[in-house]
């Protein structure tokens, strides 16, 4: 027992970090690079490598690395604990995870999919060494490691990946790419050359660094940086807080090993993938489910009260959703306040980010398991489908989530929500920006909608737009009104990135189209508007102070809720063409005041802005056509019949723009319904074939590693071929000694029956046999008894024919002492397939054979006694058929046993009751129930009719098979015996009865209940003595007792007993004990009138004065009157 407070060897040395490494298909050339390029001190650090391979493959991954590297390498063994500066290897058919920093080694739950499997590995890494677990990822196939490695980062710990492009299978580094997650993408040799370095720098490490300076100088290398990076990623990240963009530079730099931005700089412009490194690595996406426990009841708390069951739609936004844990947890959480209704409810949650493989891993709605910590056990029974190793979201909560990539500081935002999550979002934007996306949210919310933010974000000043639910959780609640800041929503523009200042043109560049256009621009005199796509104004030139105007109410940009209401329709049908065909289009003419002033719509795509955000100009053009529509010709039509034809055009017009709306918008929807239509039918149709490819790929996965991992190891051994030939001879050395350390003997004989090698055993043998010494130069048969010499010759002859053979056979030594051998003659082909000898082996089985002798005399021995025994014994399978029987049992039912033997034994019972003990002996064999001694009706071979008595035991043998043991003995004439006094019982017109010691009937006559007129069950349900009047039972009890205990002799008494309705009887009683079964047998008749009959013949000698007396012939005694006293 150790001491208190003292460490032992093992927990000195125990491991401070520990880097598991995950590999595959291809990963022994990685694993090799990596290990043999390790430098530094490595004392602290354990290596654990989880390899697929096949879990009945023997490995030779131990004797291979350890052949790469000076630290020891060996298998893991289950319940030890890591040491650093020691390399572990999983075993086959094992996974390996920790359990308080030990090993825990236990069977994989599925026969499918990798062994080990690495995100298993890593998932518990992540959860026993926190901040001190680093992960790597190596060659493979599949995406094995790339759900672990997002638990390693949750951790804190450090996440490392072979460059894809080094990987001989890119599949398993790809995929954990994709998770973001990886701090150093690099080949096998760099990740050996720095890992001890990573290992001490860690999260932490990253943060010591970091704090060195809030923020990178700025300069010409930094804004080129950023420049590529908006460029790249479509996102401006010129607002964003610039500590947020130094800190994140600064790791990048630290992890690369680099010590300048110019530096960086060069590899941005040489590798393109380390721009969307620095992407990652900017857009932090750790997050787990209900993060902040009680900020998400607060959540449920405001939701209850405007939620309801059965309520018809519920939209919500979740801002910055990573990889979609927030989205699903109020997901989850909306659902269980609707409670069991919530799949009647219309519930849409928009779950948008920047990172578009984040949002991908979201959609697949797999977790690893530590990020299910902070789920109740209630919510992830109901709403989470346990996987090996994670964890799958139901597809109910998944429909109710769409995943989309939107920048919330640049896209347009989603509208009468109910409720926006932006949490730890805001915190990296500056000021501009916030100041942009809160009024945004409060135009996206509905009246009374929540606002949900992080623990360290808050409103701001925009208290006029928002009020506080519960300020300690940042929930607040859209106010009532207007929204004094829609103005700056439509001018706010990301910032457009440049590196140089463009040039001012000289009026000596331009051409003379380039002054034309000056010219017609400057000199245009129609009013016009620029908007998008959503026909949403962007830009105003002129006076349209009368056509264009702000309604009262929410602020709205929307070009046609602006237009004076007369030309509403008309507007929006030329904008709908012009945006369909983005092509110029124009409208009618339109009176607008009486002196013959004129209004037409003229739209026009702006030309170069594309077709992504396309803008167009619309064109107010005001027309003097005074006169104009009337003719000389035409003088004598009055002003208003004028007015009407303008009127009826402009009715004819209006009524195709509305037939056009019409028709368009019946073909739309009848298109989204067929399309709606056709992507249910595709989806299941894709989700059937995903589930089978999915199936099929893990299988196929499964067998390539392992079929890439034996071929590797293949080759590597066929590389060694050479130095294992010079190793032969010490081989051959080995053999003989591991020959002669058998207990067999082996002898190798050619054709002509000479001694080509033999063990040590087989010189002892045939010296001990033959008395002689042994002489290499000797004949085998040399050693052999005459007796043994013809069929030896015999057996040799087949050998060399081909046919190996073996026999076992007693031989007595020169002693005296008899041996049994096991001898076998096996051929020794020769490249030509000919015998060119003969392999002769013994091994002497005395023992055995005695052991084997000896059994057989006990098994002789007990069929003796089971033929010999008085009683049947039978022995029945599980199924009911007889296995053995002995001569008893036999005798008993009239057959032989080759009649019975393999037989059902119901064939000896009446068909009525075959079906009955079937089922009882399928019970007692299962162990259901005991089958106690019983009284069965069976039939002999000649049909007569026998009454036995069973009982029954189980028996299992060393192979697991259960028998019954049964025991019959013929009652039947104990039967007929019974029957005989029972028939004696009931006509006896005595009363009858057998009794137990303590005074209760074991057996009644009617007699009884006729004398009585109790039932019989009342008479077996109370003692003699209850019956017994109660002045005569202390002599009743007395009698008894004294007949117990002197019990050889019969004896009489009298007694009263009371009768059902009262009266007294009086009963003379004979008694016979029966000692060895305790009971008393008893006949007692009714005296009561004798007894009365006495009496008056007493009373009539008394008054005739007459003496009488009484002889009793049974007793001898005489009693005699009192007159003949008075006469004497």
């Amino acid at each position: 027992m150790k001491k208190a407070g003292k460490k032992t060897k093992e927990e000195t040395n125990a491991a401070e970090y520990l880097v598991g490494i995950g590999s595959s298909a291809g990963g022994l050339e990685a694993l090799q690079a990596l290990l043999k390029n390790i430098k530094g001190d490595t004392s602290s650090i354990a290596f654990v490598i989880a390899q697929h391979v096949s879990p009945t493959y023997k490995s030779q991954l131990v004797e291979l690395l350890s052949r790469q590297t000076e630290m020891p390498t060996s298998d893991a063994v289950d319940g030890v604990i890591p040491l650093g500066g020691n390399i572990y290897i999983t075993p086959p058919d094992r996974d390996i995870a920790f359990a308080d920093k030990t090993f825990l080694l236990t069977k994989p739950h599925s026969g499918h999919g990798p062994r080990p499997s690495v995100d298993h590995f890593f998932t518990s890494l992540a959860a026993s060494f926190g901040p001190k677990s680093i992960g790597i990822v190596l060659s493979g196939t599949g995406s094995d490691g790339a759900q672990g490695v997002q638990a390693i980062k949750q951790a804190g710990g450090v996440v490392i990946v072979q460059d894809p492009e080094t990987a001989k299978y890119n599949g398993m580094p790809a995929s954990a790419i994709e998770t973001r997650m990886a701090d150093v993408i690099a080949d096998p040799e760099k990740i050996g050359v720095k890992l001890v370095e990573w290992c001490h720098i860690g999260s932490a490490g990253m943060k010591g660094i970091t704090h060195k300076t809030d923020d990178l100088p700025d300069g010409d290398a930094l804004a080129q940086i950023m420049h590529l990076l908006s460029e790249h990623t479509g996102t401006d990240f010129s607002r964003y807080k610039p500590a947020t963009i130094g800190r994140r530079l600064q790791k990048r730099l630290a992890m690369l090993g680099l010590e300048s931005i110019e530096e960086y700089l060069e590899i941005c412009h040489s590798k393109p993938d380390e721009i969307e490194a620095l992407f990652t690595t900017i857009l932090i996406g750790v997050t787990y489910f209900f993060r902040d426990e009680e900020s998400f009841e607060a959540l449920r708390e405001q939701l209850s009260k405007r939620l309801s069951p059965g309520q018809e739609k519920v939209r919500i936004w979740i801002a910055g959703c990573a990889s979609g844990e927030e989205a699903y947890s109020i997901a989850i959480l909306v659902a269980d306040i609707l409670g069991d209704g919530f799949r009647g409810t219309d519930v849409q949650i928009f779950a948008t980010d920047l990172d578009e493989n984040a949002l991908n891993r979201a959609r697949k709605g797999q977790y690893p398991e530590a990020s299910l910590d902070n789920v109740p056990d209630r919510l992830k029974e109901k709403f989470f489908i346990a996987r090996k190793n994670s964890y799958e979201i139901v597809p109910a909560i998944r429909s109710m989530v769409l995943f989309s990539r939107h920048d919330v500081t640049n896209n347009p935002p989603f509208l009468k929500l109910d409720l926006i999550s932006c949490r730890n979002l805001l915190i990296y934007f500056g000021q501009e920006l916030q100041q942009h996306v809160l009024p945004l949210f409060h135009y996206a919310l509905k009246p009374d909608g929540l606002l949900f933010l992080g623990k360290s974000e808050t409103i701001g000043a925009f208290s006029d737009l928002f009020e506080t639910q519960v300020n300690a959780h940042k929930i607040y609640a859209r106010k009532g009104g207007g929204n004094p800041y829609a103005g700056r929503l439509m001018s706010f523009r990301p910032n457009v990135p440049s590196l140089g200042v463009r040039r001012q043109r000289t009026s000596q560049e331009y051409s003379l189209g380039d002054m034309v256009k000056d010219t017609l621009y400057h000199g245009f005199d129609h009013p016009y508007v620029v908007v998008n796509s959503s026909m949403e104004v962007l830009e105003v030139f002129g006076d349209t102070s009368g056509l264009l105007s702000i309604r009262p109410g929410v602020m709205n940009g929307n070009l046609v809720s602006l237009i004076d209401p007369r030309f509403e329709l008309e507007l929006r049908s030329l904008l709908t063409q012009a945006v369909k065909g983005n092509s110029a289009t124009s409208g009618n003419l339109h009176r607008i005041t009486d002196d013959g002033e004129y209004l037409r719509f003229s739209i026009k795509p702006v030309l170069y802005s594309g077709t992504k955000d396309a803008l167009y100009i619309v064109i107010f053009e005001r027309l003097q056509l005074e006169g104009a529509l009337v003719t000389s010709s035409e003088g004598s039509e009055t002003a208003a019949t004028i007015r009407e034809k303008e009127l009826e055009a402009e009715l004819r017009s209006t009524r195709e723009h509305l037939q056009n709306y019409i028709e368009e918008l019946e073909t739309s929807t009848e298109e989204l319904q067929s399309l709606n239509e056709e992507l249910q039918s595709t989806n299941e149709e894709m989700q059937s074939s995903n589930e089978e490819l999915e199936t099929s790929n893990e299988e196929l996965q499964s067998t390539n590693e392992e079929l890439q991992i034996a071929y590797t190891e293949l080759r590597t051994i066929t590389d060694e071929m050479e130095r294992s030939q010079e190793r032969l001879e010490a081989s051959e050395a080995n053999l003989k000694a591991v020959l002669n350390n058998t207990l067999q003997a082996f002898v190798l004989l050619d054709r002509g029956y000479k001694i080509v090698i033999r063990n040590e055993i087989a010189k002892a043998f045939l010296e001990g046999i033959s008395g002689q010494k042994m002489d290499e130069e000797r004949l085998v048969i040399d050693y052999l008894p005459s007796e043994v010499i013809e069929p030896f010759h015999a057996a040799f002859a087949r050998c060399l024919a081909g046919q190996p053979s073996g026999e076992e056979r007693s031989i007595e030594h020169a002693d005296g002492v008899v041996h049994w051998y096991q001898i076998q003659f096996n051929p020794v082909f020769g490249e030509d397939e000919m015998v060119q000898g003969v392999s002769f082996a013994m091994l002497d089985i005395t023992d055995r054979k005695m052991i084997e002798i000896a059994l057989d005399n006990q098994k002789q021995f007990n069929q003796l006694i089971l033929n010999s025994a008085q009683i049947g014994i039978c022995l029945t399978d599980i199924q009911g058929n007889i296995v053995q029987v002995n001569d008893g049992y036999c005798k008993l039912f009239g057959y032989n046993e080759n009649e019975l033997l393999g037989r059902p034994f119901t064939m000896l019972l009446p068909s009525g009751m075959r079906e009955y003990a079937a089922r009882l002996h399928t019970r007692f064999l299962a162990g259901e129930t005991e089958e106690s001694a019983g009284e069965w009706e069976v039939l002999r071979k000649d049909g007569a009719t026998l009454y036995v008595m069973t009982s029954a035991g189980r028996l299992q043998r060393q192979d697991g098979s259960l028998y019954k043991v049964t025991t019959v003995i013929d009652i039947t004439a104990q039967k007929q015996a019974e029957e005989e006094r029972n028939r004696l019982f009931n006509v006896s017109l005595d009363l009858m009865c057998i009794m137990r010691y303590d005074g209760f009937f074991q057996h009644l006559n009617p007699s009884w209940i006729n004398t009585m007129g109790y039932s019989y069950d009342r008479l077996s349900s109370q003692s003699l003595v209850e019956f017994v009047h109660p002045d005569d039972r202390k002599v009743t009890l007395d009698f008894l007792q004294s007949l117990i205990e002197k019990p050889d002799a019969p004896t009489t008494f009298e007694n009263r007993c009371i009768t059902a309705d009262g009266s007294e009887r009086w009963l003379s009683w004979n008694m016979v004990v029966v000692a060895p079964q305790r009971l008393i047998y008893a006949v007692a008749r009714d005296v009561t009138d004798a007894r009365r009959y006495e009496t008056l013949l007493r009373d009539t000698q008394q008054v005739a004065k007459v003496g009488g007396w009484e002889l009793d012939l049974g007793t001898n005694n005489t009693s005699w009157t009192d007159e003949v006293y008075r006469i004497y």
